[in-house]
């Protein structure tokens, strides 16, 4: 065999070596990719961002913006944005689908089959309450659900083996099917609250702006 007959021989072996690898690789990129779509679908909060920073250039540093260079404002308001938000998703999705290989598929089965599509519409039920004033019953918005919907919903929320993903979407152990619509209604506003200052730090931080910015 020649030398550059045994070099090729050498680097197939080796490209096939790396096959799983870059399978594995591509696998959870697709996971991601799909994860984050579902999350979008879930917390909606880009078009919320994009209507705040349409409605002040100084946003998200009202009054504050001369605090900071006209760069560092720029970067927080991109951070801050639809996109900002999808990647930084994005970001956690891919952790969490390298770290779980071998649940992604059930994950997103779940969450395909009703969970994502009725807890989007409580979300939305309620992003509509606070921008309207006029409060939404959760039993309106559930009749308009089927019933596997409903328990596609009740199974991601309550049972132990979804807490990762939970944690994943940003919910945690926010809601509880034992509690009053009020309570759990108020949990989803301190997850909104712990959710929008978790992007906001994560903003700061990736834009070089001390925390102490928004607190003078």
């Amino acid at each position: 065999m020649t030398l550059q007959a045994r070099c090729n021989t050498a680097v197939a072996a080796a490209l096939f070596a790396l096959l799983p690898f870059a399978a594995s690789a591509q696998s959870a990129d697709v996971q991601a990719d799909r994860l984050t779509d579902v999350m979008m679908q879930m917390l909606p909060f880009g078009k919320i961002l994009d209507d705040a920073a349409k409605a002040d250039a100084q946003w998200p540093l009202q009054g504050k913006a001369d605090k900071v260079s006209p760069t560092q404002l720029g970067c927080l308001r991109n951070e801050l944005s639809s996109t900002g938000y999808r990647r930084s998703k994005r970001a956690e999705a891919l952790d969490y689908a390298r770290a779980n290989p071998d649940r992604v598929g059930a994950d997103l089965a779940l969450l395909d089959g009703g969970a994502a599509g009725v807890f989007a519409d409580f979300i939305n039920a309620g992003v509509s309450e606070a921008q309207g004033g006029k409060k939404v019953e959760p039993t309106e918005v559930m009749k308009k659900m089927k019933a596997d919907q409903m328990l596609s919903f009740v199974e991601f929320i309550t049972e132990p083996k979804h807490a990762p993903l939970r944690e994943l979407v940003g919910i945690g152990e926010a809601f509880d099917p034992a509690k009053s619509s009020q309570e759990n209604s108020d949990s989803g506003k301190d997850v909104g609250t712990r959710l929008v200052l978790k992007l906001m730090l994560g903003a700061m931080n990736t834009c070089d702006v001390p925390p102490s910015t928004i607190l003078e």
